[in-house]
């Protein structure tokens, strides 16, 4: 197969670039719209949305779920961000108050 595809196969070399780099199978997403999340707050709205468009069938549950899963792991990102920015803040109130 590859010795026909380097000789000019077109067939053959889009046989084997069908098997090396496989065919995007997601899609645009029409009528769901989430809000920019840089708020935890903002993830349970964007959150909100798509269980919305899940239940009126504008996306699939298998969508959703792959959504839910992106809109989680930035609430993950928030909320460690904000967890670090305690943190140092309590760091930094600790040494003031030691010195």
């Amino acid at each position: 197969m590859i010795q026909a595809a380097l000789s000019g196969d077109v067939a053959a070399g889009k046989l084997i670039l069908d098997r090396v780099i496989p065919k995007r199978v997601c899609r645009p997403l029409v009528g769901i719209a989430l809000p920019d999340i840089k708020t935890i707050s903002n993830a349970c709205t964007a959150m909100g949305a798509i269980a919305t468009a899940a239940i009126e069938g504008l996306i699939t549950t298998t969508e959703a779920a792959e959504l839910a899963q992106v809109v989680e792991n930035f609430r993950r990102v928030i909320e460690a961000t904000e967890f670090n920015a305690r943190l140092e803040s309590l760091e930094q109130r600790l040494a003031s108050e030691t010195q």
